[in-house]
């Protein structure tokens, strides 16, 4: 992540973007690697899976691509689900170090641009004409993004019933049980995973099956 952060326009959209990539390690920090790789949807898609996209297809193409034009990273971009899929051999502490990296080398290509800079790059064959015209464009996007997939709440529980589950529209609340048998009410940070329309809350602790409806609207 970002250690040194410019003034003006720029740094100040840096620094929520910062915010939100911390915001994304903060909500898995503690989960065990079979944890960040249970499949929460029917998809297949886990929390592992997240973090590569972001570094991937959000931290790379955006910025390395987009902004940057590097011909190297455009050549090497990746297509469909493919960032989401997370080799079985891939360490998980490996995949959450290439998002910070990856933060990294995003941000020295957004502090040595303009602020008004049009993309040096545009896949015209996913979006047809651009839609973003200048860093400010793409930092405003990008934040959207990043924070639009991940969203915490901090509550207390006992650690010991912690679990993951669903919430559907005919019960909005969490799909496990809070219930302290032994009086323990430490705090235990619980990760609510956005992606389109499915909500997935992740916990430490072993899985409840999940509901049949695992949607929300």
């Amino acid at each position: 992540m970002s250690e040194s952060i410019p003034s003006g326009e720029v740094g100040t959209l840096l620094r929520v973007l910062d915010g939100q990539r911390r915001h994304v390690l903060g909500i898995l920090d503690g989960l065990d690697p079979k944890d960040l790789r249970r499949p929460v949807l029917p998809s297949g898609w886990h929390c592992l899976g997240m973090v590569q996209h972001l570094t991937l297809d959000v931290e790379r193409f955006w910025f390395r691509a987009v902004v940057a034009g590097d011909e190297t990273v455009v050549r090497g971009l990746t297509s469909g689900d493919a960032a989401w899929r997370v080799a079985p051999d891939t360490p998980a502490a490996d995949v959450l170090e290439r998002y910070r990296r990856g933060a990294e080398r995003a941000d020295a290509v957004i502090t040595t641009t303009p602020t008004d800079a049009p993309p040096a790059w545009w896949p015209r064959d996913l979006f047809g004409e651009p839609h973003l015209h200048t860093l400010r464009d793409v930092l405003l996007h990008v934040i959207t993004e990043t924070a639009c997939q991940p969203a915490t709440s901090t509550r207390p529980v006992n650690s010991s019933t912690a679990a993951a589950g669903w919430s559907s529209p005919e019960d909005p609340g969490p799909a496990f049980g809070m219930k302290s048998n032994t009086g323990d009410r430490s705090t235990t940070r619980l990760g609510l995973i956005m992606y389109g329309r499915d909500a997935v809350i992740v916990l430490c602790g072993p899985p409840r099956p999940a509901p049949a409806s695992a949607t929300v609207a």
